[in-house]
C-alpha cells in the first residue's frame, strides 16, 4: 500500500508492470522469430501467443493487427540491438568504426536477421512493415553512417570519395548479397575479414587493416 499525499488516502500499490513488461519482450521477440523463420505466413496471433506463452487476449489487448504488432517489434529490437552506443557522434572515428563493424558482423551471421531481411523484401512495396523496417532499422542507421562518414573526412581519417549515400548503397547491397544470396553461410571470423575488405575497397578503412591472411569468403 502507498500514500496518496492529496487525500491522505492508502492506495493499493501498482504490481504487474515488470510481469507486463515481460509479456511483451517474450511476445515482440516470438513476433520475430516467427517472421524471421517462416514469414507473414508463420506470424499468427496463435502462433505468437504459443510460441511467447501467453493468452490471444493478452495480445489484443495490446495490438489489434499483426502489422501492428511486427512494426512494434521491429522497434523492439532496434532498441535492444543499439542499446548502449547512443552517444556513437561522441566517439572518436576508430570507436564509431568498431560499432559499426560489431552491428554488420552480427547481421551477417544472425540467422535470425538474415532471415528477418529474407522476409522483409519479399514483402509487397506498400507492406507497412517493409515501410516500417525501413524507417525503423535502415533509415536510421543510414543516418548515422552519412554523418560518421562527413565527420570523419572533414577531420581527414578518411579520404574524400564518392558522395554518401552512393558509397552507403554500395555497401549495403555488398552487405545483403553476401547474406542472402551467397550460398555459403559465415561465422565470426570469415565475417570480420570480409568486412575489413570491403571497407578499404571503398575507402572505409586504411589499406593496412585489409590483412591478406586469412580465410576469404
Amino acid at each position: 500500500m502507498h500514500r496518496n499525499e492529496s487525500d491522505g488516502v492508502r492506495q493499493p500499490a501498482r504490481r504487474g508492470r515488470p510481469r507486463e513488461r515481460r509479456a511483451d519482450d517474450a511476445i515482440l521477440d516470438a513476433a520475430l522469430t516467427l517472421f524471421a523463420d517462416g514469414g507473414l505466413a508463420a506470424t499468427t496471433f496463435d502462433g505468437v501467443a504459443t510460441h511467447a506463452g501467453v493468452s490471444r487476449s493478452t495480445l489484443y489487448r495490446r495490438w489489434s493487427t499483426r502489422d501492428d504488432l511486427l512494426i512494434a517489434a521491429l522497434q523492439w529490437s532496434r532498441a535492444r540491438a543499439e542499446a548502449g552506443v547512443e552517444d556513437w557522434a561522441t566517439r572518436s572515428h576508430a570507436d564509431q568504426m568498431a560499432i559499426f563493424t560489431r552491428l554488420a558482423v552480427r547481421g551477417l551471421t544472425d540467422a535470425g536477421g538474415i532471415g528477418l531481411l529474407r522476409h522483409v523484401t519479399a514483402l509487397p512495396g506498400d507492406s507497412p512493415v517493409r515501410h516500417a523496417y525501413w524507417s525503423t532499422i535502415v533509415a536510421p542507421r543510414r543516418d548515422v553512417f552519412t554523418q560518421l562518414l562527413v565527420s570523419a573526412r572533414a577531420a581527414g581519417d578518411l579520404p574524400q570519395g564518392p558522395a554518401p549515400d552512393l558509397l552507403l548503397d554500395q555497401l549495403a547491397g555488398a552487405l545483403t548479397y553476401r547474406a542472402l544470396v551467397h550460398p555459403t553461410p559465415l561465422d565470426k571470423d570469415t565475417a570480420e575479414h570480409y568486412l575489413r575488405r570491403l571497407l578499404t575497397s571503398l575507402g572505409l578503412a586504411s589499406t593496412h587493416d585489409d590483412r591478406s591472411t586469412g580465410p576469404h569468403p
